[in-house]
C-alpha cells in the first residue's frame, strides 16, 4: 500500500524539478529556433531540422506546463504542513514527558 505522505513528497519534488526545467528548455528552444532561422535564411537545409526540434521542445514544454498541477497539492495535501504538524506533535509529547519527569523532583536553587 502506498503512503500518501511519501507520494505527496515525490509529487512536490517533481513539481520543483519541472519548475526549473520548463523555463530552461524554453530558453534552449528559443536559441535553437534562432539558429534554425539563421540557417534557413542562409539556405541551409539543416535549418529546418533545427526548427523542427525547437517546435517539438516548445510543444512538449507547453504540455508539461498544462500538466504541471500537483494533484496532492490540489487535494490540500501539502507536505510541509504535514511535517510541521508532526514536529509540533512530537514537541508536545516531549514537553509532556519532560513535565512528568520534573514533577517528582524538588526544585533546587
Amino acid at each position: 500500500m502506498k503512503d500518501p505522505k511519501l507520494e505527496a513528497e515525490k509529487a512536490e519534488v517533481w513539481q520543483a524539478v519541472k519548475a526549473l526545467l520548463i523555463p530552461l528548455s524554453l530558453f534552449l528552444a528559443c536559441v535553437i529556433s534562432a539558429g534554425g532561422v539563421f540557417l534557413v535564411f542562409n539556405q541551409e537545409p539543416l535549418g529546418w531540422a533545427f526548427l523542427l526540434v525547437a517546435v517539438t521542445i516548445i510543444v512538449l514544454d507547453f504540455i508539461g506546463l498544462i500538466r504541471f498541477q500537483n494533484s496532492y497539492r490540489a487535494k490540500g495535501i501539502i507536505v510541509t504542513d504535514i511535517l510541521e504538524a508532526e514536529a509540533e506533535h512530537a514537541r508536545a509529547d516531549q514537553d509532556a514527558s519532560a513535565e512528568k519527569a520534573h514533577e517528582g523532583e524538588p526544585i533546587s536553587h
